[in-house]
């Protein structure tokens, strides 16, 4: 039986990141879910908003990962995290090893702690930043920058499902409410990671330095450094076919070897 996998999307995106990937592993026979971390994506904001809102930061997202694990797989899966994506899924093998065999990092971004100076900005401050989150001129300029190439990949297309999730009731408190909660740090625990971990790092990636990847490949107990060959940021949507046969293999305990192309 082939274990299954679970993929986990970056910062305020969606599970339709993996629309392209998902069905590489499927026709490897990998059962696997892409799950909408709880105040992003599809799922309901509603808790999160007006007066007396729930917080939301790192320990609720990880909870309703853990209660999603729960509820819909029940045995040790492969976790993939794609950047922000890939700090969550560190973050929850650390504090749930039962519940992950292994590791799939992909250009993850786990070395920049916590949000700087907005965490501790005035809420309306906070408020304008989130607002251009959802404007077309970003999500057009961010999809420029996480691809390699760019004329193929950054459509127009690629742009409207990239914010289509931000049009959700409560989309802006939610996020609200996670930059509230500081975010994220985990660049000390990175060597406490106890599964066997493989890192796919784009070669033309212009969000996080390449050179970040050899930190993860130096810090990671049991780690293994792929590189995606003319790729950017995002190797599960620019390179599906080339990345996917690589994670099936790592699912299925197959060797992986060292630093090498895709």
């Amino acid at each position: 039986t082939v274990p299954p996998l679970v993929a986990l999307h970056g910062f305020d995106s969606s599970c339709l990141e993996f629309r392209r990937f998902l069905p590489v592993l499927a026709r490897q026979g990998v059962p696997a879910w892409a799950v909408d971390l709880v105040g992003w994506g599809f799922t309901d904001h509603g808790p999160f908003t007006g007066p007396g809102a729930a917080p939301l930061g790192p320990d609720q997202k990880r909870e309703h990962l853990y209660a999603f694990w729960k509820a819909k797989v029940g045995r040790p899966m492969t976790l993939l995290g794609a950047s922000l994506g890939g700090a969550i899924a560190l973050d929850f093998a650390l504090a749930h090893p039962d519940a992950v065999a292994r590791l799939v990092l992909v250009d993850p971004q786990a070395y920049t702690d916590g949000l700087g100076p907005l965490s501790s900005a005035p809420r309306w401050l906070a408020g304008l930043g989130v607002a251009v989150l959802r404007t077309e001129p970003l999500r057009r300029a961010a999809n420029r920058m996480a691809y390699h190439d760019v004329p193929r990949f950054a459509t127009e297309d690629a742009m409207r499902v990239g914010r289509l999730h931000t049009h959700a009731p409560g989309w802006a408190d939610a996020n609200l409410q996670y930059i509230a909660s500081g975010g994220y740090a985990l660049s000390g625990r990175v060597r406490e990671a106890a599964v066997p971990t493989l890192v796919l790092w784009g070669r033309q990636d212009k969000i996080l330095e390449p050179a970040m990847a050899a930190r993860f490949e130096a810090d990671l107990p049991d780690g293994r450094l792929v590189w995606v060959e003319d790729c950017g940021h995002c190797a599960h949507l620019e390179a599906p076919d080339r990345a996917g046969r690589v994670v099936g293999a790592w699912v299925r305990g197959e060797e992986v070897r060292g630093v090498g192309g895709v």
